[in-house]
């Protein structure tokens, strides 16, 4: 994500686009509360095209089998997929894994010669997401079955939650009593303790223990430690992978990914936060708990990802960029570039809530 520095700075209003109601939770898909918007604020949306585009060379000339999964974003809390076109040098089928419901674009080749092109081509209309926090702090929490949401609750591989996280997250949330409050908690603790930084060894796995050592690292380091910490204070919380948009441009290409994070109050539902934006963006602390800019697409929710149909391999840590197997094993003989076009230009618009 290098020279994207404006990548989520609020920006752009596009009249007419909703939020959408429909999330995706574990294996199925059903409706979620979404909190209120900050009434003092008017939601601001992009609309753009999106391109996809992969390259994956044949492997050995032995090689029996080429296996591939690409994520496809689906329509979903603040954003609409349409127009959806692949093109693909394969033959391919839509999936959708059992667990968080993602959904996947899968490609089998036999006795692999040359090399399989797969682009996609869509349209996204992103709306911000935008909590009204205060209101919830205020209201009385409501009780709530949370069993459907109990994977939110578990440890992932590299997300771990053991003594020492669960010791630091009652230190960091003591005092707190609702959830809404303990979650701030724990986003100031991460702004405070961490720093933003891809250099050396180690960052963008989402290694908790990396981050708690080093105390850097880049978005995925953030919100993994964020959600554990949220897990260990028993507060679902569930990790988000997609692309940003530069604020300031209206076309381009995509360098990279980016990931965010939301956790789950009773009676008001999911609540977005950006840790890394924020320790980006200082000014925007306030803005990004409880808030995402409409400069994203989500492709897919969740970590340690069993694919449909299952890879040979291990779990996939988060799943942006295609997944490949040559003959069962990880393959990364691929090549990969993303790039957007506005489909309106975005007017300038109000700073936002601080």
């Amino acid at each position: 994500m290098q020279g994207l520095r404006r990548l989520c700075t609020p920006s752009g209003t596009l009249p007419g686009l909703g939020l959408a109601l429909v999330g995706l939770v574990a294996a199925g898909v059903f409706l979620l509360a979404l909190p209120p918007a900050r009434a003092e604020h008017a939601l601001k949306s992009r609309s753009f095209a999106l391109t996809y585009a992969t390259t994956i060379q044949a492997p050995a000339p032995d090689a029996a089998k080429l296996e591939f999964w690409i994520p496809l974003p689906q329509t979903g809390p603040g954003q609409t997929i349409s127009d959806l076109q692949i093109e693909s040098s394969c033959a391919t089928t839509t999936e959708r894994e059992a667990e968080y419901g993602n959904q996947v674009l899968h490609g089998l080749v036999d006795a692999p010669k040359g090399p399989v092109t797969v682009t996609l081509k869509l349209n996204v209309a992103r709306t911000e997401l935008l909590a009204d926090v205060a209101a919830i702090a205020a209201a009385a929490e409501a009780k709530e079955d949370l069993g459907p949401l109990a994977r939110f609750l578990q440890a992932d591989r590299l997300g771990i939650i053991d003594d020492s996280l669960r010791s630091r997250a009652g230190d960091v949330t003591k005092g707190r009593a609702k959830t809404i409050e303990k979650a701030r908690a724990i986003y100031d603790h991460v702004f405070d303790t961490m720093s933003y930084s891809k250099e050396g060894k180690g960052w963008g796995r989402g290694d908790v223990v990396y981050a708690c050592t080093e105390k850097k690292g880049n978005c995925s380091d953030f919100h993994s430690l964020f959600i554990s910490l949220a897990r260990a204070a028993g507060i679902p919380a569930r990790f988000e992978m997609g692309f940003p948009l530069p604020g300031d441009k209206t076309e381009g290409t995509i360098g990279g990914y980016h990931c965010w994070a939301q956790f789950y109050v009773a009676g008001a539902g999911w609540v977005p936060v950006d840790c890394s934006e924020a320790r980006k963006h200082p000014e925007l602390k306030e803005y990004y708990f409880g808030c995402l800019c409409q400069n994203r697409v989500q492709f897919s929710t969740g970590r340690d990802l069993r694919l449909a149909p299952p890879q040979r391999g291990e779990p996939v840590n988060f799943l942006i960029y295609p997944y490949v197997e040559a003959d069962g094993k990880p393959y990364d003989g691929f090549e990969k570039t993303f790039s957007f076009r506005d489909l309106a230009a975005a007017p300038a618009a109000p700073a936002p809530v601080k």
